[in-house]
C-alpha cells in the first residue's frame, strides 16, 4: 500500500517597509527582481542553531511565478542510528561538514507579492528566507503577513462601519511589537508599557446605535497587527462590523482565517535526493487554484 505524507502549505504577504508612498510601486518592482534572482544572491547560508541555511541553486520561473528552496543542513545533534529488535545504536557515517538535509520549497508570485511556503519539519520558516532578501536589497526592508481568506479579508476591507474590534497581543521573547514604533499600534504598546503587563487584551466598542469606529484608523491598527501573527504576538483580532447592503453585524475573526493548503506526497523509507520539479509541480497546481481570488483582493 502506497504510503502518503502531507505537505502543509501557508500564505504570507511580503511588502517593503517604505514611508513614502509615492516609493512604493518601484519598491515592490525591486522585490519582484530580488525574488525572481535569488539565484545570483550574494548571501548563500545563514547560521542557525544545529547548522547552516542555504538556498537551493534549483530555482525555476513560471510566468509570474518563482519556486526556489531553502535547505537547512543539521550537522550538531544527530541521532543515531537504531535496530528496534535488539535496541543497538550507532553513529550515521555521515562525512565532516555534511549533515541531515532538510527542504522547505516555496511559490511567489510577482503579481500580487504573495509567497506560498510548505510548513515542514525541521524546515525553515518565512522570516527566514526574509533574512536573505533583507541582506541584499539596501533600499529597504521587508515585511511579511500571513494571508486572511480571500473572502473573509474582503469583507474586512469592505466595512462600512466597524462596531467593535477586539484584539489580545503578547509579549514574546524574540518579539518586535513591542518596540513598534508605528503610530497605529502606539496605544496598544503604550499601555502595556504603563501597566507592566506581559499581555494585553483590549476591546474597542461603539454604543451608539449608527456610530462606527473610525475606519481608517482601525483598518490601518488591525492590517499592522496582522503582520504579527506568525511570531504569536497577535493572539487575537476580532472585528465586527457591517460589510453588505441588509446593515447585518458580522464579526470576523483575523486570526483563525488565515489561508491554507495542503499537498500529498509520496513517502519512501530514503532520500536520495530533494525531487524538487516535482514539489515545484505540486506547489503550481495548489497555488494556482487559489490565485484567481487572491488577485482580486491582495
Amino acid at each position: 500500500m502506497e504510503m502518503k505524507k502531507r505537505i502543509n502549505l501557508i500564505f504570507y504577504k511580503l511588502k517593503p517597509k517604505v514611508d513614502d508612498k509615492s516609493e512604493f510601486k518601484k519598491s515592490v518592482q525591486i522585490l519582484n527582481e530580488a525574488i525572481k534572482n535569488l539565484k545570483n544572491i550574494k548571501t548563500y547560508s545563514i547560521d542557525t542553531l544545529n547548522g547552516p541555511l542555504g538556498l537551493s541553486p534549483t530555482f525555476e520561473t513560471r510566468g509570474s511565478l518563482t519556486f526556489g528552496t531553502l535547505i537547512k543542513t543539521q550537522i550538531n545533534d544527530i541521532p543515531p542510528v537504531h535496530n528496534p529488535s535488539n535496541h543497538d545504536t550507532k553513529e550515521l557515517p555521515i562525512p565532516s561538514g555534511s549533515g541531515l538535509g532538510f527542504s522547505t520549497s516555496f511559490v511567489y508570485d510577482s503579481e500580487t507579492q504573495i509567497i506560498m511556503v510548505e510548513s515542514v519539519q525541521n524546515g525553515a520558516s518565512v522570516k527566514q528566507l526574509l533574512t536573505f532578501l533583507n541582506r541584499n536589497i539596501n533600499d529597504f526592508g521587508i515585511e511579511s503577513y500571513l494571508v486572511i481568506k480571500p473572502e473573509q479579508f474582503d469583507h474586512f476591507l469592505n466595512m462600512t462601519l466597524i462596531k467593535k474590534v477586539k484584539v489580545k497581543v503578547a509579549r514574546m521573547e524574540h518579539g518586535t511589537l513591542f518596540n513598534n514604533t508605528k503610530k497605529a499600534l502606539s496605544q496598544l504598546t503604550q499601555l502595556a508599557d504603563d501597566t507592566n503587563l506581559d499581555s494585553v487584551e483590549v476591546t474597542f466598542t461603539k454604543t451608539q446605535r449608527k456610530a462606527s469606529l473610525n475606519l481608517s484608523k482601525f483598518k490601518t491598527m488591525v492590517q499592522s497587527l496582522l503582520s504579527f501573527k506568525e511570531t504569536g504576538e497577535a493572539e487575537e483580532i476580532i472585528v465586527t462590523g457591517t460589510y453588505d447592503d441588509f446593515g447585518n453585524l458580522r464579526t470576523i475573526d483575523l486570526i483563525e482565517e488565515k489561508l491554507t493548503d495542503y499537498f500529498d506526497i509520496e513517502k519512501t523509507r530514503l532520500q536520495g535526493a530533494f525531487a524538487l520539479k516535482r514539489r515545484y509541480d505540486k506547489l503550481e497546481t495548489v497555488y494556482l487554484g487559489h490565485q484567481k481570488s487572491l488577485k482580486k483582493v491582495y
